[in-house]
């Protein structure tokens, strides 16, 4: 009897924490896509609908994670293929976490596009998402083929493939933006504001991602235990997923920064909008100085 509360514990109790992580992080989600459709009149109808289909996935996402502590620990406690046979929805998670993902990433290649105008970094960006996203198919539907706990060995480089690519993609991502900031200062000082948090914020969310997929590629490579990495792989998908929404929400606070409901300005241009401007440095921003006032700096969506 001891021994078999060990295993259980060894066997499900990560995947238990990666579950419990994971519901608190979708409730932090749940708030932020609140606060999002409450401040977002001013976007894209398809930006609303990318945020919907992230809340729908992230939603699904959860009820399969729970489904994998559900079936073994309630529906089937006490028969030991709870040892033997995965659980009915755990092969599920690698593909939903790499759409997931991969979205986010598409998303952020694009806005990073329609900044610099490099086509070459949206197509590394693309690239190393759409390879995570095939590796992540691939990791699913060879533990759909091979059930056992025993087997999850035989799916390393696949997962590994999809991990790796994924945390690439971040990287290349803060890199980017990072110096899309720094190489666009401005002589205003609540713009240059803005920027380092736009940069701050860039390299906060980029580099939580970029860390979580790569502890949990060394918790499946080095670690004996069987589930340890579901610790860090259940919980993935949703800090993409608050990554976006934290940085589609700042905008608020960023705008009333530059544009304080005390000050009058001839602009009523925001983060929220997307226009093209012209600058005698760099075509990507545009300054309204007319009346020596602090410039309305203009972006693509953040």
């Amino acid at each position: 009897m001891e021994n078999e509360q060990r295993a259980v514990r060894s066997l499900f109790g990560p995947i238990f924490i990666g579950s419990f992580l994971n519901g608190i992080l979708y409730g932090v989600l749940a708030v932020q896509t609140y606060f999002y459709y409450q401040n977002s009149s001013r976007d894209a109808r398809w930006i609303k609908f990318l945020v919907l289909f992230v809340l729908i996935a992230e939603t699904l996402s959860s009820i399969l994670d729970f489904a994998v502590i559900w079936e073994p620990l309630m529906e089937n406690y006490g028969s030991p293929t709870i040892f033997q046979t995965t659980p009915t929805t755990f092969s599920a998670d690698p593909l939903v976490t790499a759409a997931i993902s991969t979205t986010v990433q598409l998303f952020q290649g694009w806005r990073i596009r329609k900044l610099t105008k490099l086509n070459f970094v949206f197509g590394s960006i693309a690239l190393t998402a759409f390879v995570s996203l095939a590796a992540g198919l691939t990791t699913t539907i060879l533990i759909a083929l091979h059930t056992g706990w025993s087997q999850l060995q035989m799916f390393e480089s696949g997962f590994l493939v999809w991990l790796i690519a994924s945390a690439m993609c971040d990287v290349v991502i803060a890199v980017s933006l990072t110096w899309f900031v720094l190489r666009n200062k401005t002589p205003f000082t609540s713009t240059n504001s803005i920027l380092n948090r736009i940069m701050l914020l860039t390299l906060q969310t980029g580099t939580i991602t970029a860390v979580a997929a790569i502890a949990d590629v060394f918790t499946f490579t080095i670690s004996e235990d069987k589930t340890l990495e579901f610790v860090w792989a259940y919980s993935l998908s949703k800090l993409y997923s608050n990554s976006l929404l934290s940085m589609l929400n700042a905008r608020v606070e960023w705008n009333k920064l530059l544009d304080p409901p005390n000050v009058q300005t001839q602009s009523d241009v925001s983060f929220f909008h997307v226009e093209v401007f012209h600058h005698t440095e760099n075509p990507l921003m545009r300054y309204d100085t007319s009346d020596q006032k602090p410039a309305t700096v203009v972006y693509p969506p953040f």
